[in-house]
């Protein structure tokens, strides 16, 4: 059985195949490389016998596509490629070793973008989440943890989640990550940073999309988790605040209606809490078949901070 599923959903055919070069280039031995696209995509360099394409509906967002290779995976370890990320030698190592030994359930590589004013990001800022910010450092200055990695490159416990039942696909994919990352806080649980695991992006792989529709889902997804996490409600008012003082600007006059009627439409919360209750039952369930499990030592896993 391989030891890391390798998961990248399929838009543009140029990116996906730069990323799958580096890939393939790069790979740790037992890996598993999925490739999921709504049947768009040729394969013009025949990698059938080095890749599992997943094929999914033609209207399918990003985060059903990751889920429908997520469910194909059979890994104990997943992680997540955007597409146009470059890997480097070895990155998969130090994450992998870590959640297999269930030392942690999430790992972020480092980041380093290439265009631009060059920047190394350690996966989403604890302390602003409402805005989804990237948490930026020095390579001699990395911190053990973060709220959670990016969906552009992290890695996850397969086992969180089929727990939570996949990604959140009731929102924008750029915003999924805020809500695994706000889910690990609900449970207790953390997301570690791995300094020896590095891979290469663009500032579009770390900044959110400045559009009203990311707007309203990232104030909804925040919206459902407040009642799980008191510091969540500190970063919704400071965001909100930026929000009102953007209506100064026409441009920014529909995120922030977004903003307002994401927040108020807490249209997310039953859902929410559907899968925090969803993966709290599978962590009993598989308590109870295997009593020994190394799960029951995971900080937290054993309860939710919100009574189910």
């Amino acid at each position: 059985m391989p030891r890391i599923s390798i998961i990248i959903a399929h838009q543009n055919d140029q990116r996906l195949e730069d990323t799958l070069l580096s890939v393939l280039e790069n790979r740790p031995r037992d890996c598993e490389v999925i490739v999921a696209h709504d049947g768009s995509y040729a394969d013009p360099y025949n990698l059938a016998d080095e890749v599992l394409f997943v094929e999914t509906n033609a209207s399918c967002s990003v985060t059903t596509k990751l889920n429908e290779a997520l469910y194909a995976a059979c890994s104990p370890v997943v992680h997540f490629l955007c597409e146009g990320i470059q890997v480097t030698e070895g990155w998969c190592d130090g994450p992998v070793q870590s959640i297999a030994r269930q030392v942690s359930v999430a790992v972020s590589p480092l980041i380093e973008t290439t265009d631009g004013r060059r920047t190394i990001c350690a996966g989403l800022d604890e302390g602003q989440l409402a805005s989804h910010t990237p948490q930026t450092v020095k390579r001699n200055q990395t911190p053990d943890q973060c709220a959670g990695p990016l969906l552009a490159a992290g890695f996850y416990s397969r086992r969180l989640l089929l727990g939570l039942g996949g990604l959140l696909e009731s929102v924008h994919s750029s915003v999924a990550d805020t809500d695994l990352a706000l889910t690990l806080s609900d449970l207790g649980l953390h997301c570690d940073v791995d300094a020896s695991s590095c891979v290469l992006g663009q500032q579009s792989h770390i900044q959110l999309p400045r559009h009203a529709g990311v707007s309203g889902d990232l104030a909804s997804v925040l919206a459902a988790h407040q009642r799980q996490s008191s510091g969540v409600m500190a970063g919704m008012v400071g965001t909100t605040k930026r929000m009102l003082a953007s209506l100064l600007n026409p441009s920014g006059w529909a995120p922030a209606i977004a903003w307002g009627m994401g927040l108020a439409s807490n249209r997310l919360e039953t859902e929410v809490a559907e899968r925090l209750i969803a993966w709290k039952r599978s962590q009993q369930t598989a308590n109870a078949s295997n009593p020994s499990s190394k799960m029951n030592s995971v900080p937290g896993a054993s309860s939710i901070r919100r009574a189910a």
